[in-house]
């Protein structure tokens, strides 16, 4: 756990996938599963895409505009595997 910046390491044995669980003055306390999900057939895209930007604001963490036209999913996995050791390389396909 990173106690600074409020960003916990997990993992599901229900899902089998990593999980970060965020503690943000913004967002309050969020838990992110890192798998791939299907997030252009989701109607919450968008709420999660600025939840996640919002994060990235608090924690200092500077998005490429690339960055900020990708998938929610990936976004997260973006940011928080600045935190975790090898996270981008533990995603599950959902």
């Amino acid at each position: 756990m990173n106690l600074v910046d409020g960003v916990m390491e997990a993992y599901s044995p229900a899902y089998r996938v990593q999980v970060i669980v965020s503690l943000s003055s913004v967002n309050g306390v969020r838990v992110w599963y890192l798998y791939e999900g299907n997030c252009g057939s989701c109607g919450r895209a968008r709420s999660c895409r600025k939840m996640l930007e919002d994060e990235a604001d608090e924690r200092g963490i500077e998005l490429a505009s690339d960055e900020r036209g990708i998938q929610p999913t990936e976004l997260a996995l973006n940011i928080f595997s600045r935190y975790i050791g090898g996270a981008s390389g533990d995603v599950e396909k959902a």
